[in-house]
């Protein structure tokens, strides 16, 4: 039987420390099955299916190891997304209760009750601008009716002499009330 041997495999054969992790053979160097060179060796060996059989399952060995480390290198980067959600949630909880009592205590408000407010205020202000302007054109208007009265009592006072005035009272009240209203300048005919 042949024999050969393999490059031990120290840590001066590679390059970094992932070559040295890595499960997948290096393909420069020999591959552990030996090479056969004629039917006639394969004749010797009692159990040919044996040695394919050996470097299928070590082909499926190391596909698993693969895919093992490939699953725990998700499961890692799956752990410090978690870790890192749970974070950003405690972080948007805590957010969420200082926003509530910011609305509870009063320091913030609905926009929706905002624009209300804004709406009942801009109908608020037509309103009082609609009433101060009635407002000032009812004194205006008062103004003139008060100047007007004064205006026609001066006219009518200046027309109608004072013992005129008196007999119209005579004529109208009793004479005891006429007595009372009767100015002390005028004469009075008995």
């Amino acid at each position: 039987m042949k024999t050969f041997s393999t490059p031990t495999r120290g840590r001066s054969n590679f390059d970094n420390d992932s070559d040295y992790l890595n499960t997948i053979p290096d393909p420069r160097t020999p591959s552990p099955n030996p090479q056969r060179t004629s039917p006639a060796e394969d004749s010797q060996d009692p159990h040919p299916d044996l040695s394919n059989e050996v470097a299928m399952l070590s082909t499926k060995l190391i596909n698993a190891i693969n895919y093992q480390t490939n699953l725990d290198d998700s499961l890692q980067h799956s752990r410090h997304e978690l870790e890192a959600a749970r974070q950003r949630i405690a972080q948007l909880e805590q957010e969420t209760q200082q926003h509530k009592s910011m609305i509870s205590s009063g320091a913030l408000v609905n926009k929706a009750e905002v624009d209300t407010l804004k709406q009942e205020l801009a109908e608020s202000q037509k309103q009082r601008d609609i009433a101060e302007k009635g407002r000032k054109e009812m004194e205006v208007e008062l103004e003139t009716l008060t100047s007007a009265l004064f205006e026609e009592a001066n006219t009518v006072s200046k027309k109608v002499p004072i013992h005129t005035l008196y007999l119209l009272t005579r004529i109208r009240w009793s004479p005891q009330r006429a007595e009372t209203l009767k100015p002390s300048n005028v004469r009075t005919r008995n």
